[in-house]
């Protein structure tokens, strides 16, 4: 897939700061609802602030079947928009009756501002309301322009899915930013089917022409991406079999005129029709509703990109198979001088190929599939200015990882995990990213007779992010520790969640017992001023709770759910608002799961659906032999 984006006389925007996620109300009378994530989350200028600006954007559209898209013109708020001002995107979600889980994207002006998903359910339906901060695409929103919203699937609708986006925006606080642009970096959202414009598969990548006026002082792109079909679960893909094959390694890659520039691991997201849904039904998996952007910091390639000319931007998932699919979309946020211009630049890139290796133990079952990948890379870009000073950029990344896939009869079992530490320096400030997703125990089992099948699941799963701060010299060792009194932002998630069940041979529920706990922490500074707990017991909340004393300034980096917004920003190390007390966060009522009752499940897919296979042949073999 291959775009043109020359972004040569643009006009310059003033801009401020970036994600969050989370569960809809549920008013007298609504359905059954089977999700619950953490929300409401951090929002700096919503502790006890009043908004500027509310809007409904979208009012109830219908999505009723695949490729359907809501388009409706956005008025720009300016007045509010001076300074840093906050916005949130709301997107809420409703369903009267069965739906598989969905995958979702919202774009404004053409620029992608969400990706996520919706739960999969049955029998009485659900709400779910997804929160995120978008205050780093706030040039965007200057300007009147046009929302496109679509929910899709590859399978068919059983019911309507009907949804509604707004957006909230708290005044600035602080002086003017620095002039911003933010771009797409392909024109997806102009298709009829934006996702399907966004689709591929194997080695085939998203590719952008791009040329960026020579006033961009420092450039990053966001990558939006979700896997589906035989990528949605390619943390358990097996080498070889006649299910979902290509093993289970996969990197993002990002490449500028065909160089290496940049490499992440993808989130091994569980969503709800991945392996079970009463798994993940009412609390869902970490990152499954709200997917932030993978960012990548192409500031040392700045002078090759602002010298006139169109150069190629591609972003690749290395190791994904032709059976599945992955969507990809690109977003360029940049830092433009309204003085300064760039005259000339280099860039040296030391990438050597990544160390990955996959392997077997045992011919028959019990089979393990073992994984292990590694990968560093130095990029360093020098750039002189109008005024014949130099910048000197670097970004030093190392990613690790490694997984465990373990088969036997009809009981499989996973582990991994997957770290990176990526450090970002600009002309003496450095921004250190270390972060691990790991998958503790994905297990299945998978029990089949004449009259019934039953099946067993469990997810225990984690994800820490660190993001430090700190001041080095120029060409600092990419290995060098962080500095003492850099101030550091960490996210930390621990999802626990096991069911039970057993299906009629019709797929209706006979029977079901679920457990399920999500606790979110938020710590500034070595010190906890964020918490969030929830907890599920078969299919019903009953916990709900957490405090949030963090202080923040929306002209610094700052915690907003599950991403880091204002990203380059030294946050101000700070604890305990003065202005109001701490939140508690309660149930609103009882929420039942829409997986009980008789209800029946969509069809199986992915590992449980292989699963599946295996036992009912194993069943198949045994009544012959009988």
């Amino acid at each position: 897939m291959a775009s043109s984006l020359v972004l040569r006389g643009l006009a310059l925007a003033a801009g401020a700061w970036a994600s969050s996620a989370g569960p809809g109300g549920h008013p007298s009378g609504a359905p059954d609802t089977p999700t619950s994530d953490l929300q409401p989350l951090p929002h700096p200028a919503a502790s006890g602030g009043t908004p500027c600006h509310e809007a409904m954007l979208v009012d109830g559209f219908m999505f009723e079947r695949t490729g359907d898209v809501a388009r409706e013109a956005y008025k720009a708020a300016s007045a509010c928009l001076t300074g840093r001002p906050q916005i949130v995107l709301k997107v809420a979600a409703r369903s009267a009756g069965r739906q598989d889980d969905r995958q979702a994207a919202v774009w404004l002006s053409g620029v992608e501002i969400l990706r996520g998903a919706t739960p999969m359910c049955a029998g009485n339906g659900f709400e779910v309301t997804i929160e995120k901060d978008v205050s780093d695409y706030a040039p965007l929103f200057l300007h009147d322009g046009e929302l496109a919203v679509q929910f899709s699937n590859d399978v068919t609708w059983a019911h309507g899915l009907r949804v509604s986006v707004s957006i909230v925006i708290y005044a600035g606080e602080g002086g003017p930013p620095s002039v911003q642009s933010v771009l797409p970096l392909s024109d997806a959202a102009s298709h009829m089917d934006p996702l399907e414009a966004m689709r591929v598969s194997g080695s085939a990548g998203l590719s952008s022409t791009v040329s960026l006026p020579p006033s961009t002082m420092r450039a990053r792109l966001d990558v939006y991406a979700s896997g589906h079909l035989c990528e949605e679960a390619w943390y358990v893909n097996e080498l070889d079999g006649p299910d979902c094959g290509g093993g289970a390694s996969r990197e993002f890659r990002v490449l500028v005129d065909g160089s290496f520039a940049g490499a992440q691991y993808p989130y091994p997201i569980i969503y709800s029709g991945t392996v079970s849904a009463p798994l993940m039904t009412p609390v869902s998996d970490i990152l499954a509703l709200d997917t932030p952007a993978y960012h990548f910091d192409l500031t040392p390639w700045l002078g090759l990109l602002t010298d006139g000319q169109e150069h190629t931007v591609t972003v690749q998932v290395r190791g994904a198979t032709e059976s599945g699919d992955w969507y990809l979309g690109g977003v360029l946020v940049l830092e433009q001088s309204k003085d300064l211009t760039i005259l000339r630049g280099s860039v040296n890139v030391d990438a050597p190929a990544p160390s990955d290796q996959e392997w077997l133990e045992g011919a028959t079952d019990p089979v393990g599939q073992y994984m292990k990948a590694e990968r560093s890379y130095v990029v360093r870009g020098e750039l002189v200015l109008s005024d014949q000073t130099t910048i000197v950029s670097q970004v030093c990344g190392k990613l690790t990882g490694w997984s465990r896939n373990w088969r036997y009869l009809a009981r499989t079992e996973t582990g991994g995990a997957w770290s990176s530490r990526v450090s970002s320096t600009y002309s003496g400030r450095r921004v250190t990213v270390e972060s691990t997703f790991s998958i503790d125990d994905l297990s299945l089992e998978v029990q089949v007779d004449e009259f019934s099948r039953r099946m067993s699941a469990k997810a225990d799963s984690s994800r820490r992010v660190v993001a430090s701060y700190d001041s080095v010299a120029d060409g600092v060792a990419c290995d060098a520790a962080i500095a003492d009194g850099a101030v550091a932002i960490e996210l930390k998630n621990r999802l626990e969640s096991q069911a039970t069940y057993e299906l009629g041979r019709g797929s209706e529920m006979l029977h079901r017992r679920s457990r399920s706990t999500h606790d979110f922490e938020i710590l500034l500074a070595g010190e906890k001023c964020f918490t969030r707990e929830l907890g599920a017991v078969d299919g019903v909340m009953t916990r709900d709770q957490g405090s949030d004393t963090c202080d923040w300034q929306l002209d610094t980096a700052y915690a907003c759910g599950l991403d880091i917004c204002g990203f380059e920003e030294t946050p101000v190390a700070r604890h305990g608002r003065t202005a109001q007390a701490p939140r508690t966060f309660k149930l609103e009522a009882t929420r039942k799961s829409a997986l009980a009752g008789n209800a029946t499940l969509p069809p199986l897919r992915g590992p449980s659906a292989a699963l599946m296979r295996r036992a009912e042949a194993a069943l198949s073999e045994r009544t012959l032999k009988q």
